[in-house]
């Protein structure tokens, strides 16, 4: 076993866990439940630690937070990772030019395995076809309900939604997911907050 592989701070999990029975089993309890989750503490005090000792990589989706994210970008993020492609078009009187604007219009690619309608596409691999069915979905990125309902055509239940350094984000972009978060938990899509509490600073 290497130094690092016990100490000092590291994208992987280190050897040096220590379980804390009142933190891990309330973790371990919440997770079996469906609503949303928030675990906050100091720097370096072990919050991503505690989560991936909980839940496997594949089954998360993660996001980290800036001062600039907007919950669109976060959005973004989250269906990029669930391999839906988004296409942006901006609506000019008569007409359309493929751009990213406020009056955009957004349209999501989803894979797809043999259902409705769609555009097909193909790829040969050494002899072997490979073919992807893809379905396009006109979406509104600001409305939780239309993010939430793609997520679900992507198996999007399945995974746990991970924002981490949520305090990074404004004020306003906060008190909007605080919104959309009761939106996704009614849907029953999860989500785990990572970030310090109120009166810590980083």
């Amino acid at each position: 076993m290497k130094l690092e592989q016990v100490f000092g701070v590291s994208r992987e999990a280190v050897e040096s866990y220590v379980e804390r029975e009142s933190v891990d089993i309330a973790l371990s309890a919440a997770l079996k439940e469906t609503r949303q989750i928030i675990i906050y503490g100091s720097s370096k005090q072990g919050k991503t630690s505690l989560l991936r000792r909980h839940v496997a990589e594949e089954k998360r989706i993660t996001v980290h937070c800036g001062p600039a994210t907007t919950a669109e970008d976060i959005y973004r993020s989250l269906l990029r990772q669930r391999d839906i492609e988004i296409k942006t078009e901006t609506v000019v009187g008569n007409d359309r030019e493929v751009s990213a604007g406020l009056s955009a219009r957004f349209t999501a690619i989803i894979p797809l395995f043999g259902k409705g309608e769609s555009e097909a596409k193909g790829e040969a691999r050494t002899g072997v076809s490979i073919s992807e069915t893809r379905q396009a979905i006109e979406f509104n990125l600001a409305n939780a309900q239309d993010v939430g309902e793609l997520l679900f055509k992507v198996q999007g239940k399945e995974v746990i939604y991970v924002l981490e350094n949520f305090h990074y984000l404004s004020d306003d972009v906060q008190r909007q997911l605080a919104f959309d978060l009761r939106t996704f938990e009614e849907m029953g899509l999860r989500f785990v907050i990572l970030g310090f509490g109120a009166n810590e600073t980083d």
